[in-house]
């Protein structure tokens, strides 16, 4: 899959697989590498260890949305891709994920819940 097509066609269909991501699986909330002023929330697949997304907060105050694949049928390799969200896409992110990922990157306690708690992320 071509990254330049991919990233002309699908901005706002990458938020929302995203958006179905973060209800259905697993999320850890925690820092991209350490000593990096980063904060990325990782969607979990037990079923598909070939795909991963991620949410990255920068220090900047952007939001990014990272897709990492592996291409076996055509280059045999991991493919990223990324978005950066506009304000419309930040305001489609589930109501409870900026405050928890602000008390992670206060703490620097990384946390794993599922996405059926991000409703209630206010209250951990």
């Amino acid at each position: 899959m071509d990254k330049q097509i991919f990233s002309t066609i699908a901005p706002e269909a990458l938020a929302q697989m995203l958006q179905k991501k973060l209800a259905e699986g697993e999320i850890e909330i925690g820092f991209a590498q350490e000593g990096e002023n980063t904060m990325s929330v990782v969607t979990k697949d037990e079923y598909n260890t070939d795909q991963e997304f991620s949410l990255h907060y920068h220090s900047n105050g952007l939001f990014e949305i990272v897709y990492r694949f592996y291409d076996d049928d055509h280059t045999g390799g991991w493919i990223i891709l990324s978005h950066i969200l506009s304000e419309e896409e930040i305001r489609m992110l589930p109501e409870g994920l900026q405050p928890l990922m602000a008390k992670v990157a206060h703490s620097g306690n990384p946390i794993k819940i599922t996405g059926r708690q991000l409703a209630s992320a206010n209250k951990i």
